[in-house]
């Protein structure tokens, strides 16, 4: 970090390999969490492509074939008083984002978001990973998103992604990410579990309800430009089944729109053709049962209705008015 800053000509202040914007709320980008997730996505891929000298979203494979630089997992965490739901139109947030080499083809893009209060260099320090994932502040919001490169391995289907590495890509303007941080494992793990919820903390609280609805991805609304569902739809999925959870515990329309999600993780592992009937499992917990006033734990599966192939987990840690 001790390069001299400078201006880009698309306005992000850089800080050596740090971007540091300065961003008004607007309405496409708050409300609801697919709509922030897009957002940061957005971020995501022009960073790395800031990085890389190379425009991710047109990048192609050695036989001419488009690579996606696609979403593998991503996590949004907060506070009670600074949350992906508390954001409105209008709010002034400073946003550091900085993307680190995790592996062949794989990116880790950290973002901190914070609550613009004085000038944008004053706002936020630079990125140390230590702090970000072991020390966070109560009043910034911390994205953490995985990315890696697939393309389809048949023509006309979304199914049977595989990974490709462009050869123009090139991770040499990237830190290395250490070890210690790598989210290799994570990822393995909550695939092999079929949950982001660790296990001891499922069975340390109260189980509150469980309800599973079907879905079927809508070719009209849940795709993006290259015909793939849209890794933001993930998170209108889940919270389309989670407001359905919430009517079968009785629960007013009021306290799910007055929700305050202070974690939410989503992991992808497959994509979907539009049509695809989705099975969306939600059970919730009381986290934990000793302390009835820390919030609610939510545990979401998504899975392929037919085949019983599992597209994505989530979990989200909740507390309702």
């Amino acid at each position: 970090m001790s390069e001299p800053s400078a201006t880009a000509s698309d306005g992000i202040t850089r800080a050596g390999r740090a971007g540091l914007r300065d961003v008004i709320i607007s309405p496409s980008m708050c409300g609801q969490h697919f709509l922030f997730a897009a957002q940061v996505g957005d971020w995501t891929w022009g960073h790395v492509s800031d990085q890389t000298g190379m425009d991710v979203l047109t990048a192609r494979t050695d036989t001419g074939d488009p690579a996606y630089l696609a979403f593998a997992f991503i996590r949004i965490k907060g506070s009670p008083d600074v949350h992906t739901l508390g954001l409105t139109f209008g709010d002034r947030v400073a946003v550091a984002t900085q993307s680190f080499a995790a592996g062949p083809g794989t990116v880790l893009t950290l973002h901190q978001i914070k609550l613009l209060d004085g000038t944008l260099q004053d706002s936020l320090p630079s990125i140390d990973l230590d702090s970000y994932f072991h020390a966070p502040e109560l009043d910034t919001l911390y994205v953490e998103n995985v990315n890696r490169w697939v393309r389809r391995s048949v023509p006309g289907t979304n199914q049977e992604l595989c990974s490709v590495v462009p050869s123009q890509f090139r991770h040499h303007n990237m830190d290395r990410l250490p070890l210690r941080f790598s989210p290799r494992e994570k990822i393995k793990s909550a695939q092999k579990a079929r949950t982001l919820l660790p296990t001891r903390i499922a069975k340390d609280s109260v189980r509150l309800g469980s309800h599973t609805v079907s879905y079927t991805v809508d070719a009209s609304r849940d795709l993006n430009g290259v015909g793939l569902v849209y890794f933001a739809s993930y998170f209108s999925f889940a919270d389309t089944a989670l407001l359905a959870y919430w009517e079968k515990l009785s629960r007013p329309l009021e306290s799910f729109l007055a929700r305050r999600v202070i974690d939410n993780r989503m992991c992808y592992f497959s994509n979907a053709d539009p049509g695809t009937v989705l099975s969306i499992s939600v059970t919730g917990y009381r986290y934990p049962a000793s302390m009835p006033d820390d919030g609610e734990l939510i545990d979401i599966r998504i899975t392929d209705r037919h085949t019983g192939e599992l597209l994505a987990l989530n979990s989200q840690h909740v507390f309702a008015r």
